[in-house]
């Protein structure tokens, strides 16, 4: 078997029968472009792949690749996972590790942005596909000091997910909590079960609104979309008020409740509010207090009431949710602030509309919110 390597100024060539995971990588930008005459065999495409990726870099070697389909210009699609050299960081050593996107075209390859960049002491990271252009990355990490007792120990599992054509932040999740950015919604999850979240806790979310919704467009304005959506009964907070759309009006003695706690609330610290659908409301916190009545606004429609809850929000609730006759948005549902660099809700046609910022990373550029 023959094997030739020419290296001219970044173009790195390769002609022969195959190539491995051995090959020297030459020193070129991740974004330098890879040629090659051989067909592209599953060993040489990993060989070509770390070249592309770890781009000289001292220690680095590929860990891991998973096909991502085809972009819509016909290229292929994959994603690479590198380790480098064990490095410190916070005056702690952790292992890098490097997640890129890699299109090949022809015999073209190059690594055409970076997709999240992680250094851990301990990490066990992992990457997947979730069907054509879809990826996730997973990362578990856990931290157990000498001469600590186990209670003090500390692990978690976080990921997220992304589409390659264009690429985007599509999902994340952190433990048993994720956020879907696409669908608007999240959960927490008592129970996941081939991948599916069972008994979901509704996450509330936090999103501003704007001048002309607050100044009273919420009257006419359904929530839509930028809500959390339980059955007929739509939430969300802006510039800590609370609105509730009630579609498909409810009995007159029927009630909303709504429970608001801190991070780890003592129980005189959990609040319940009761919102009757003639627009009154009051407020129990803690067992064997009086209740206390809030302030309400309503508008209503033919087939929806809303409601205006200014008194109920204050900025340390971390948790909250609904329930009215026998549904629930699931105890422990967090609270999620969405800045307005992700994305913004905007009335359009009658009801708000999600409008996510779009932003150019440049291609060394790990993707966030």
């Amino acid at each position: 078997m023959r094997l030739l390597v020419g290296v001219i100024g970044t173009l790195f060539v390769l002609e022969g029968f195959s190539c491995n995971r051995a090959l020297p990588a030459t020193a070129m930008s991740p974004e330098a472009a890879v040629s090659a005459d051989a067909a592209i065999t599953p060993p040489c495409r990993d060989s070509r792949i770390e070249a592309v990726v770890c781009s000289g870099r001292p220690g680095c070697h590929l860990e891991d690749v998973v096909a991502g389909g085809k972009s819509r210009e016909g290229a292929d699609l994959f994603v690479a996972m590198v380790t480098l050299q064990e490095t410190t960081k916070l005056n702690e050593p952790c292992t890098p590790h490097d997640v890129w996107l890699i299109t090949a075209a022809g015999s073209d390859m190059k690594a055409s942005h970076r997709l999240v960049q992680t250094c851990t002491k301990t990490p066990v990271q992992s990457i997947r596909s979730l069907g054509p252009r879809q990826v996730r990355f997973v990362k578990s990490e856990e931290a157990k000091p000498p001469n600590v007792e186990p209670s003090s120990w500390f692990s978690a599992t976080w990921g997220k997910d992304y589409a390659l054509d264009p690429p985007e932040l599509t999902g994340s999740f952190w433990e048993k909590t994720y956020w879907d950015y696409r669908d608007f919604e999240g959960a927490t999850c008592d129970h996941v079960a081939d991948d599916r979240c069972v008994a979901p806790a509704l996450t509330l979310p936090m999103v501003d609104t704007g001048d002309d919704f607050e100044a009273g467009g919420w009257r006419t304005t359904s929530l839509g979309d930028c809500s959390m959506r339980l059955g007929r009964v739509y939430a969300l907070l802006s510039r800590r008020a609370l609105y509730i759309d009630v579609h498909e009006w409810m009995a007159p003695t029927d009630q909303i409740r709504i429970h608001l706690s801190p991070p780890e609330a003592l129980p005189s610290e959990m609040v319940v509010w009761s919102l009757g659908m003639d627009g009154s409301l009051t407020r129990q916190a803690g067992s064997g207090k009086p209740a206390a009545a809030g302030h309400v606004e309503m508008s209503s429609e033919p087939s929806v009431r809303r409601f205006r809850l200014t008194d109920v929000w204050n900025g340390s609730v971390r948790y909250g949710h609904i329930t009215y006759h026998d549904r629930s948005s699931g105890e422990l549902g967090e609270v999620r602030k969405i800045e307005p660099s992700d994305a913004v809700c905007i009335p359009e046609r009658g009801a708000l509309r999600v409008t996510r910022k779009h932003r150019d990373f440049p291609p060394s550029e790990e993707i966030t919110e």
